[in-house]
C-alpha cells in the first residue's frame, strides 16, 4: 500500500469468538451472531497476527490494521513513543464464568512464552445481572502458600476478593493481578495487545469436546504480584469539558491506556490531538468530521450502541451528535507524552 494520510475515522469488521463461558448478549451491541453457539468476545480492533482486524468499509476496505498502520496511520498517533498499535479492544459477554487467571508482565512473558507480550487490561461494566460477580485480587493477608493450599483442596474461590459489579464500574487489572468474572456480564475491555493468559482454576467444567481446558498453575503462581491485595472499582474523576453539551470523567490513567467516559447530550466537538478509540456504551450517535485539509467536505457516520471507531490524530475536530436525549461514549488514548 502506498504511503497516505488518513483523513477519516476507521471502523473495523468485528471478529466474533466463541467461548465456553460466553452467551448471546453481544447481539444487544448489534453484533451479527450466527444462529447458534455461545460467543464471549467481539474483537473490535486487534493487531494480533492470529486474528488481525480489517477495515470494514471506505477507501481502505479490506486492508489489515498492520497495512494501514505501516502505510501512514503510525504517523498519526500524536504520541512520539507509539511505534505499534497499542491495544486490543473488545466487547465481552461473560454469561458463565471466566477462568480464574493472571497475565504476565514483559519479563515473565519472555521467560514462559519466549517473547515479550505483557498484558494489562481494564474492564468497563456495560450491563450486570443481579447474579454477576467480579473477582479481582485476593483478600488482604492471603499469601502464596495460602493460594497453593486452596488450589490443592479445590477452594481457591475462598481466597478471591469478590465484588458485586454495577453498570458503569471500571476495573484496572494490571499484569500480576488474579481475576475472574461471570454470572451475566457485558463488558468493554481494553488491553495491551497480547493473548497471554495463565489459568489457575476453570471451575471444573468441560468444553464442547468433553475435555477440561488446560491449567497453568506453575506459570500463574510465578506471575502473581505479591503481596496481593483486593482490587476495587476505580474512582472516576470529573473532566473539564469546554461545552455543556457533554460531561466527562476519567476512569483510569495508566501507562498502557487512558480511559475517559462522556455523556453527550447535544452536539459536542472533541479535538484529535492524539489517536483515540471510541466505543458507544449506550444510545446511538452521529460522528461528523471534515474530509481533507481544507475542511471543505463534511462527512458523517451513524454509530449504534456497540460500535467502535478509531479516530486518527490530526484530522481536525470531530463532532458527536446523540440520536436521542443522550449517548454514553468511552474514549481510549495513550496518556499525554
Amino acid at each position: 500500500m502506498k504511503s497516505f494520510c488518513c483523513h477519516a475515522p476507521l471502523v473495523f469488521t468485528p471478529i466474533l469468538r466463541p467461548q465456553v463461558w460466553g452467551g448471546r448478549r453481544l447481539a444487544a451491541l448489534h453484533k451479527r451472531l450466527p444462529p447458534a453457539g455461545l460467543f464471549g468476545e467481539s474483537w473490535e480492533i486487534s493487531p494480533l497476527n492470529a486474528a488481525e482486524s480489517r477495515v470494514a468499509d471506505g477507501a481502505f476496505a479490506g486492508q489489515t490494521l498492520s497495512a494501514v498502520w505501516t502505510a501512514g496511520l503510525a504517523r498519526q498517533t500524536g504520541h512520539p513513543a507509539c511505534c505499534s498499535f497499542p491495544w486490543l479492544v473488545k466487547w465481552l459477554d461473560i454469561d458463565d464464568w471466566l477462568s480464574v487467571q493472571v497475565h504476565p508482565n514483559a519479563e515473565q512473558s519472555l521467560r514462559w512464552l519466549g517473547h515479550e507480550c505483557p498484558k494489562a487490561e481494564a474492564w468497563v461494566v456495560v450491563h450486570a445481572e443481579p447474579s454477576a460477580r467480579v473477582y479481582a485480587g485476593f483478600h488482604t493477608g492471603i499469601t502464596a502458600a495460602d493460594v497453593s493450599r486452596a488450589i490443592h483442596h479445590g477452594r481457591l474461590q475462598e481466597c478471591l476478593h469478590t465484588i458485586v459489579p454495577r453498570a458503569g464500574d471500571c476495573f484496572s487489572l494490571p499484569a500480576g493481578v488474579v481475576h475472574a468474572a461471570g454470572g451475566g456480564l457485558l463488558l468493554a475491555e481494553i488491553q495491551q495487545p497480547s493473548d497471554a493468559t495463565f489459568r489457575l482454576y476453570d471451575w471444573d467444567r468441560t468444553g464442547p469436546d468433553g475435555q477440561r481446558r488446560p491449567l497453568h498453575v506453575r506459570e500463574a503462581m510465578d506471575c502473581i504480584a505479591w503481596p496481593a491485595r483486593p482490587i476495587q472499582p476505580t474512582l472516576p474523576q470529573p473532566l473539564a469539558t469546554p461545552s455543556a453539551a457533554a460531561a466527562g470523567e476519567r476512569l483510569l490513567s495508566t501507562p498502557p491506556f487512558e480511559i475517559d467516559r462522556f455523556r453527550v447530550r447535544d452536539i459536542w466537538a472533541d479535538d484529535t490531538e492524539r489517536l483515540a478509540v471510541w466505543m458507544v456504551l449506550e444510545g446511538a450517535v452521529n460522528l461528523e468530521w471534515a474530509e481533507g485539509s481544507r475542511e471543505q467536505t463534511a462527512n458523517s457516520r451513524a454509530l449504534p450502541r456497540g460500535a467502535t471507531v478509531l479516530v486518527p490524530a490530526g484530522i481536525g475536530p470531530v463532532r458527536w451528535q446523540p440520536h436521542d436525549a443522550s449517548a454514553t461514549l468511552l474514549r481510549v488514548r495513550l496518556p499525554a507524552a
